[in-house]
């Protein structure tokens, strides 16, 4: 009891540094179940003082953030933080690049890097044009327009009559009964005074319930919304109005590039804001104003993270090109922004065979002897050299078949590393089922098609499928976050997409188009990249196996229990009924492996993903 209570005692000593130090504690379950409160936590260790900017970045770049990678994101930094180069150590598909994209972007994460557009055209733009300077933005800055704005109601003042004026009144009626009073004149309205804008202008309108009320709350309109604004605003204007806008755009314009001086002007907008252009700086028309606010709306920030790719045949004079190529960007963009950090990734860096100039890089921080320039991080990433990939071929020589020799293949065909980057290599792993897990059920909140009954079986299918086939160890072929990304994208587009029609005949009866959408998902994504007779080539007299046949019995057990379908069944009779869809030639015959070809290929091109067809 005294020994917990002393780690109690400590363990609160502990969070009391970390809360003093800004440092959020966080258990790996909250992190998972809230994944803003893991933002809130890491930004500070990530030298973020608003969270807000890291959810800004992960959005933009659709990246779920797990427990993991955010630990990963922690250790990189704290390496390249002391100036210290990481050369990262994993599988492909591992999520290595994506996480250095990432965190170069959170380390250049400032106000003036990337602005909302849908702020700045609201804010600097439109009201700018609505608004008239001297109101405090609350008056129109044109009668045009007024409908915007909320008109404070005017409340006459009571007229009262004093008794010298009935006196008077009296009087003049007896001197002069025959003549009529000329009838007092109508009151001048006073102008009209306005609160400002109203709420439905630039905002759409929600309710919600506060203390049981409902209460009226307003949700920003996008950029589309937005340009409909404008186009209103511009039918309403007077020529002068109108051409005061036009001017405005270009002011806005050149203050949006000023302010943001990471962001690259396009070749138009350059063209528009010339002042040489015969329309002193600024949009000719309308149109060409609103080309103006659309191109900027579209406008990225100049790149702070590049990667250089490695391969057997890259070659040092290529590398010095690219390298000097990274250095005078970053020479040009460190003009405008002093303190920027230039992030460069070498991938597969053991693939080269220049490992001696990239050992000069790392470690030295030169090139030929000339120094490189310390606001440059360098991090690399490795395959695994499996120490006993050679030694197991030689061991198949002298105890395996012919065959197994002939055929083995080592999984990644890389070189050893120079002794004196070891230290620098920190392993980033191949994906654990656990990590699978996590992974997926953070993107799975985020998915909005299909039931809670078809997520759970998703979640099911994919982690069986992704285990299936890394424990089938087949040569060079790998599991990773891509074949999640990809059986996730499928699933939705064979339930949302019309294009999907041409494959699968949709039923709508008891969510069945539901289970048709998972099972030809994972059939793609893992189904067909399966050999029928399989022996493992590096294991001396392996029982062949039918690894598709064992697949299928294992989602039909442990996923679709309750589908009407079985799963090799539902496959053959969606690929048989595209192909008798088909305008096939004659002479061709219809086998297993052309009607998987074609349903692939068609999935792939309506789908938008990339497909690679291999075979003699």
């Amino acid at each position: 009891p005294d020994q917990q209570q002393q780690q109690q005692q400590q363990q609160a000593s502990s969070s009391s540094l970390l809360l003093k130090s800004g440092v959020v504690p966080l258990t790996a379950r909250e992190a998972m179940e809230n994944p803003s409160h893991l933002r809130v936590a890491l930004a500070p260790m990530l030298g973020l003082h608003d969270s807000s900017a890291m959810a800004k970045i992960l959005d933009n770049n659709d990246y779920y953030l797990t427990p993991d990678f955010a630990l990963k994101l922690l250790l990189v930094h704290e390496r390249l933080r002391v100036g210290a180069p990481v050369i990262l150590c994993g599988g492909t598909g591992v999520g290595k690049s994506e996480l250095l994209r990432i965190y170069a972007e959170i380390l250049n994460s400032r106000p003036d890097a990337i602005p909302s557009f849908e702020h700045e055209l609201r804010e600097k733009f439109i009201k700018h044009i609505l608004c008239a300077p001297s109101s405090n933005k609350k008056a129109p800055s044109h009668p045009c327009f007024k409908d915007y704005f909320v008109v404070v109601p005017h409340t006459p003042a009571p007229t009262t009559t004093t008794t010298a004026q009935n006196n008077s009144n009296v009087v003049d009626a007896q001197t002069s009964p025959t003549l009529p009073l000329p009838p007092p004149p109508p009151p001048t309205p006073p102008p009209p005074s306005y609160e400002g804008l109203k709420l439905e202008v630039l905002f759409n309108k929600k309710e919600k319930k506060v203390n049981g009320k409902n209460e009226i709350f307003g949700v920003p309109k996008n950029l589309d919304e937005l340009f409909k604004l404008i186009e209103e605003m511009c039918h309403l204007c007077d020529h002068a109005t109108l051409d005061n806008m036009m001017q405005h755009a270009a002011k806005w314009m050149h203050d949006l590039l000023q302010n943001f001086k990471l962001l690259r002007p396009s070749t138009f907008i350059t063209s528009v804001l010339d002042p040489n252009n015969g329309s002193g700086g600024r949009p000719r028309n309308v149109p060409e104003m609103f080309a103006l606010l659309r191109d900027a709306s579209k406008l990225q920030p100049a790149s702070v993270f590049h990667k250089i790719l490695m391969h057997e045949g890259y070659t040092g004079a290529q590398l010095h090109d690219q390298i000097r190529s990274i250095i005078d960007e970053g020479t040009l963009l460190r003009e405008k922004v002093p303190d920027l950090k230039i992030v460069v990734f070498v991938d597969e860096t053991n693939t080269s065979t220049i490992l001696g100039m990239l050992k000069e890089i790392f470690i030295d921080r030169s090139i030929d002897g000339v120094p490189l320039p310390s606001w440059i991080l360098w991090v690399g990433a490795i395959n695994p050299n499996l120490p006993g990939s050679r030694k197991d071929k030689a061991e198949l020589k002298i105890a395996g078949s012919k065959d197994q020799f002939n055929n083995y293949q080592p999984e990644f065909l890389v070189n050893a590393l120079p002794p004196s980057m070891h230290e620098y290599i920190l392993d980033f792993s191949q994906l654990t089922k656990e990590q699978e897990e996590v992974y997926l059920t953070r993107v799975l909140k985020e998915k909005r098609t299909g039931s809670e009954q078809h997520k759970e079986a998703l979640l099911k299918g994919i982690l069986l499928s992704q285990r299936f086939v890394a424990e089938a160890r087949i040569p060079r072929v790998h599991v990773s976050i891509r074949d999640i990304m990809r059986a996730l994208t499928f699933d939705s587009f064979f339930l949302e997409k019309e294009g999907a029609n041409i494959l699968v005949k949709r039923r709508a009866r008891n969510n069945e188009h539901e289970w048709q959408a998972l099972i030809m998902s994972l059939a793609i994504c893992y189904y067909f990249r399966l050999p029928t007779n399989f022996n493992d080539p590096s294991i001396a007299n392996s029982k062949e196996r039918n690894l598709r046949l064992e697949y299928g019995n294992m989602i039909d057990s442990q996923v679709i229990v309750e589908s009407p379908y079985t799963f090799n069944k539902l496959v053959t009779s969606e690929l048989v009924a595209l192909y008798n869809h088909a305008l096939i030639p004659a002479g061709i015959a219809g086998t297993a492996s052309l009607m998987e070809n074609i349903f692939c290929a068609v999935a792939c091109q309506q789908a938008r993903i990339p497909l690679i067809i291999t075979g003699p």
